[in-house]
């Protein structure tokens, strides 16, 4: 099945046509731990998705859509040495 016809991608399209409703300022509003739960520091890079129009169900859906493609079978393979790459 195309990913873009999954359960998980039409869940989180459906997602975002509700989040579009919303605003910044009112996802502030509603977590005023917003810019610290939404900011990460990897090395001397800072990833700041607090002013994104995203949400705790943005992420899960996020990892469901993950999770079905199989991308942690696939890194897990990388890493083990597995030929992932059948075109090469």
């Amino acid at each position: 099945m195309p990913l873009d016809q999954s359960p998980e991608w039409l869940a989180l399209q459906a997602h975002h046509d509700n989040v579009q409703q919303i605003s910044l300022r009112q996802l502030f509003a509603d977590d005023p731990d917003r810019a610290e739960k939404l900011t990460m520091h990897v090395g001397d890079l800072t990833f700041d998705f607090s002013k994104h129009l995203i949400t705790d169900e943005t992420l899960a859906l996020l990892a469901n859509l993950v999770a079905s493609t199989g991308v942690a079978e696939r890194r897990d393979a990388m890493f083990a040495g597995d030929s992932i790459n059948t075109t090469e």
